[in-house]
């Protein structure tokens, strides 16, 4: 896909087979994306996040990171047909990604949740790879990191899939299940990924202070 050259590492991509006219665009925007990312020969890869999720909701976040999932704006974007533009959640404003997951004022209070079992008073952003940066601690150790960072994923694939629910199957708008889903998905990942985990979810559950100390 590349090589490296006197001035560093140059991108060459090859398609495997030739574009269609409405497929150039995409082409476009993605190799501007790429452009800027600058592997080196001296640095071996990496997964980046140190955190442990179930692929599809690694898949879904790095989807958000990338505004790549069909909301609504993106959908009319591409040109597909909709009753409306909406936010499922509120139907007050578009549904844009950072609106839908983190400023609408229907799923804001979720995020309110953590910041008080976590005890930190701010104000998040709303652009998804800002926002998912600021879960992190400066004085937390690794460990309380990464759960935060779980549950940061844990939370936005609720969001999605709840949002999905209510499109698709006429679920009724529930904060407190919302939430409830959020932190049995968090429990349960640790409880599958993290080494030693064996706290039962009712006594993990009771706490949420504690839960990610």
């Amino acid at each position: 896909m590349g090589f490296f050259g006197e001035e560093g590492w140059q991108w060459q991509f090859s398609w495997r087979r030739n574009l269609f006219d409405n497929e150039l665009g995409s082409a476009s925007e993605f190799i501007d994306q790429v452009s800027a990312l600058s592997p080196t020969a001296d640095t071996k890869d990496y997964w980046l996040w140190d955190v442990k999720a179930p692929p599809r909701a690694l898949t879904l976040v790095w989807r958000l990171l990338w505004d790549r999932l069909p909301t609504k704006e993106n959908l009319l974007r591409r040109q597909v047909p909709l009753d409306n533009d909406l936010c499922t959640f509120c139907q007050n404003q578009v549904e844009s990604a950072p609106h839908l997951f983190f400023t609408c004022i229907k799923i804001m209070p979720l995020w309110w949740e953590f910041n008080s079992w976590v005890k930190e008073a701010r104000v998040l952003h709303c652009r998804p790879v800002d926002n998912f940066t600021q879960h992190f601690s400066m004085v937390a150790s690794k460990a309380t990191n990464r759960k935060w960072k779980i549950w940061w994923i844990a939370a936005i694939v609720s969001i999605w899939y709840y949002r999905n629910d209510m499109i698709f199957n006429n679920q009724q708008l529930s904060i407190s299940k919302l939430v409830d889903n959020a932190i049995f998905r968090t429990w349960s990942w640790l409880r599958g990924w993290e080494k030693g985990f064996a706290v039962p979810f009712q006594q993990w559950s009771s706490s949420m202070s504690f839960a990610f100390t």
